[in-house]
């Protein structure tokens, strides 16, 4: 077999994965938009850029059912987010966004509400992992200040910096979970394979 050089295939071979899996992450947030859902619920939609350079696209925190009432934990995360961004207004104003098209199978630019002021400001965020439709997705558990590692919460109430390793610690059992249950379905290859 013989290899001819792909410039395009040579240029992807040391970009950094996505985040696929729950971290406690610091970097930055490199877009922020809103988006409403088919179902009508209204919400703020986040790419994140860890210091490494792998990314998390499309964290949706919902904040405004389809009815207009306020759903208080997405609300809630959205004021933790200014709150460690040192942020005291986020303005919503029109804009662009690079957003999937599965149609085409590529980032395309697409007119969206955006929030400038989320972005490009270091911050730590505690993302983990939800399924819907069979189909993973990265979550926002809480945001925390990117140098002391204290949540809105801790920074406010002038405590210990607890809750984000307590979520590390129940990312590592999920982890350690998942392995085991992967050791366990692993297939018993038969011996009279020669390789």
């Amino acid at each position: 077999m013989s290899f001819i050089l792909d410039s395009k295939l040579a240029a992807q071979a040391d970009k950094t994965p996505p985040i696929s899996s729950p971290c406690a992450a610091v970097g930055v947030i490199t877009q922020a938009w809103e988006e409403t859902s088919q179902a009508g619920a209204v919400g703020l939609k986040l790419n994140f850029k860890r210091n490494d350079g792998a990314e998390a696209r499309h964290i949706t925190i919902w904040h405004t059912a389809k009815n207009g009432q306020r759903i208080e934990a997405g609300i809630n995360k959205i004021n933790a987010l200014l709150y460690c961004l040192k942020v005291r207004e986020a303005k919503k104003i029109s804009g662009k966004i690079k957003k999937w098209n599965h149609d085409t199978k590529k980032d395309e630019d697409a007119s969206a509400p955006v929030y400038p002021d989320f972005c490009n400001k270091k911050i730590g965020l505690c993302l983990g992992v939800e399924f819907y439709n069979d189909k993973q997705k990265m979550v926002l558990d809480c945001a925390f200040d990117s140098e002391s590692k204290k949540t809105a919460s801790e920074l406010i109430n002038q405590t210990d910096a607890r809750i984000v390793d307590a979520y590390i610690a129940k990312y590592a059992k999920q982890s350690e979970k998942k392995s085991e249950s992967v050791e366990k379905s692993e297939i018993d290859f038969d011996d009279d394979i020669p390789f």
